[in-house]
């Protein structure tokens, strides 16, 4: 099956730290586009990004020290200068390295020890198999619930992402996977 499992890795290259076309680009690609066009949106987030930063602290216990965000993207959807100050340690995770950079430079977190940027990484680990859909239509329906029973499981991302965390919040993450999947179904 297009997203059962296989000997390669999907998604992303890890250890030299780049995204391959063949893991996967045109997903990617699409997501660095429109977080680029996000960018400029600081402000029209910033009731959003109130209430989910609000929503982190409220899943922290006393003892709550590790968060970890999932599609982080270019961080319009958190405050760090609120979070950094009930978390010992931030990690954001993305596909865009350079989306969660410029988000970094923005609230003026590009050389804070306490955060921890683990880029690119596609967490959902199907970007590349919904690349690669079959054209014929039953071929592509039972591939695409096979991606959907596969986003259904747990990753397992403690050791790649050095877990275990606090609190782990998915801020951009399912929006990306079911617009592909919408558009698969097209």
């Amino acid at each position: 099956p297009i997203c059962g499992s296989s000997a390669r890795r999907s998604g992303v290259d890890v250890v030299a730290g780049r995204v391959t076309k063949a893991d996967g680009m045109d997903l990617i690609q699409e997501q660095v586009r429109r977080n680029e066009a996000a960018d400029s949106a600081w402000e029209l987030y910033a009731p959003h990004r109130e209430r989910v930063t609000q929503r982190l602290l409220d899943a922290r216990t006393s003892s709550a020290e590790r968060l970890c965000v999932l599609g982080a993207g270019n961080l319009n959807d958190v405050d760090l200068a609120v979070l950094s100050a009930a978390f010992r340690e931030i990690v954001l995770v993305d596909v865009d390295a350079n989306a969660v950079r410029r988000g970094l430079e923005r609230q003026g977190f590009a050389k804070d020890a306490r955060i921890r940027v683990v880029a690119p990484v596609d967490v959902s680990d199907v970007f590349a198999e919904l690349t690669k859909l079959p054209s014929g239509p039953l071929e592509r329906e039972i591939a695409i619930e096979d991606c959907l029973r596969r986003l259904a499981r747990v990753p397992d991302l403690e050791s790649k992402l050095k877990g275990p965390f606090d609190v782990v919040a998915s801020v951009g993450l399912f929006t990306q996977l079911i617009d592909e999947i919408g558009r698969a179904h097209v």
